[in-house]
C-alpha cells in the first residue's frame, strides 16, 4: 500500500466521521427542539395553575371576579359605571395582563410551539370569551396581528 492510497482511504475516513458527527448533532438539535418544546408547555400550565391559585387567594381578585360573575361575566360585558375606581383599575390590569399571555401564546403558535389543536381547544374559547372585555377595557392589546386574530376570532362568534 502506497502512500496515495492510505492518504485516500483516511481521507475518506475522515468525511465519514464529518457526517457522522452532522447526523448527531441533527439529532441532538432535534432532542433539544422537543425539549423547548415540553418546557414551553410546562411553563405555559405552571402559568394559568399560578393564576387561578392568585385568583383563588386573592383578596381583592376573587370578590371582583365574583361580583362581575353576579353581573354575567363573561356572558355579558360589565360596563364601566358598574364597577368602582379600585375595581377598574383592576380589571384593567388583570385583563391587560390576560392579553399579554395570549398575545406570547398567539406568538408561540406562530413560531410551532403550540399545536392546533391546543389553540382550537385551549385558546381559542378562552379569546373568544376575553375578546370583548379585551376590546372594551384594554387599551393596547399589543401586536397589530394578535389584534386582527382577536378580531378574526370575535366576529366568528357574531
Amino acid at each position: 500500500m502506497n502512500a496515495d492510497t492510505a492518504n485516500k482511504w483516511l481521507t475518506l475516513a475522515a468525511n465519514i466521521g464529518v457526517l457522522i458527527g452532522i447526523v448527531l448533532l441533527l439529532f441532538e438539535l432535534r432532542q433539544n427542539t422537543e425539549l423547548v418544546r415540553v418546557q414551553v408547555t410546562q411553563m405555559r400550565s405552571d402559568s394559568f395553575v399560578q393564576r387561578r391559585w392568585d385568583h383563588a387567594d386573592s383578596q381583592y381578585m376573587a370578590p371582583l371576579i365574583a361580583k362581575l360573575q353576579g353581573q354575567g361575566f363573561p356572558r355579558r360585558v360589565v360596563e364601566r359605571d358598574e364597577l368602582t375606581e379600585v375595581e377598574l383599575v383592576r380589571l384593567e390590569a388583570w385583563l391587560a395582563a390576560l392579553a399579554f399571555d395570549y398575545e406570547n401564546l398567539y406568538y408561540q403558535k406562530r413560531r410551532g410551539f403550540i399545536d392546533q389543536q391546543y389553540w382550537d381547544e385551549r385558546v381559542v374559547p378562552s379569546l373568544m370569551m376575553f375578546g370583548p372585555y379585551f376590546e372594551e377595557y384594554v387599551v393596547n392589546l399589543g401586536r397589530e396581528e394578535f389584534e386582527e386574530e382577536v378580531r378574526a376570532l370575535l366576529q366568528r362568534q357574531d
